[in-house]
């Protein structure tokens, strides 16, 4: 129990709860709160605090911020024990299994919070730019026999004409997603760009992203502790 004459204050504790586990804390945090704030305001009208002449470790305002974080504690430990029941514990997965569970997690994560750019359902495509040769066509360039663009009187030189279009090479969940593509790939991609488009009446792609966004937030660090009890086992 806390008490007066301890050299913790609610202060002390509302900054070491900055990384407490909610799991494990939240009855016991419940109680100290109850039998603290009691002690404390026990003092207070004994006038206790002025003959001792001490200045009280927290204010109203303090129990206050208190009892908010407790309440959240306790709305995540009740959060995370549902999941947890759903997951059976991780005690029926395999590893492998836990990997492609993380894998979808991390997807759903990395859709949170992204910008859409004011679109529905959107789809990141990864697109470059491409040149298709014709008779017709808009632009004009010169190439040699290799088809290497050269310029205009060099010995041997071909006049082209082409067209351009955009030509999408990848489409992802999340804006995340596309940027890794694009660095894993990008000795062979030619100045590529990330564009917004949106799976609109694209039942299928809509229905996958709905399953991903109704993972709850924190499952993947629950799925890395299970992975890595595994491994240690």
């Amino acid at each position: 129990m806390f008490s007066l004459t301890t050299n913790i204050s609610v202060r002390e504790l509302l900054s070491s709860m900055e990384t407490v586990d909610a799991f494990e804390m939240f009855d016991l945090l419940c109680d100290r709160l109850r039998e603290y704030e009691e002690d404390w305001l026990t003092a207070l009208s004994e006038n206790k605090l002025r003959e001792q002449k001490r200045v009280p470790y927290a204010t109203k305002e303090d129990f206050d911020r208190l009892r908010k974080i407790v309440e959240e504690l306790g709305e995540s430990s009740h959060r995370r024990m549902e999941i947890m029941d759903r997951l059976g514990m991780g005690n029926e997965y395999e590893k492998e299994d836990l990997k492609k569970l993380l894998a979808f997690s991390e997807i759903a994560d990395n859709m949170r919070g992204q910008d859409n750019q004011a679109t529905a359902h959107p789809v990141f495509c990864v697109r470059t730019m491409v040149k298709q040769y014709n008779e017709d066509g808009k632009f004009k360039e010169w190439i040699d026999d290799d088809g290497c663009e050269v310029d205009e009187g060099e010995n041997g030189a071909i006049e082209a004409t082409f067209d351009k279009y955009w030509h999408t090479h990848q489409m992802f969940f999340s804006r995340k997603g596309a940027e890794r593509y694009i660095e894993a790939n990008k000795h062979n991609l030619n100045d590529p760009h990330i564009y917004v488009d949106t799976a609109y009446r694209n039942s299928e792609w809509i229905a996958v992203r709905e399953l991903l966004l109704s993972i709850d937030e924190g499952v993947s660090d629950m799925l890395r502790n299970m992975l890595k009890e595994k491994e240690e086992g």
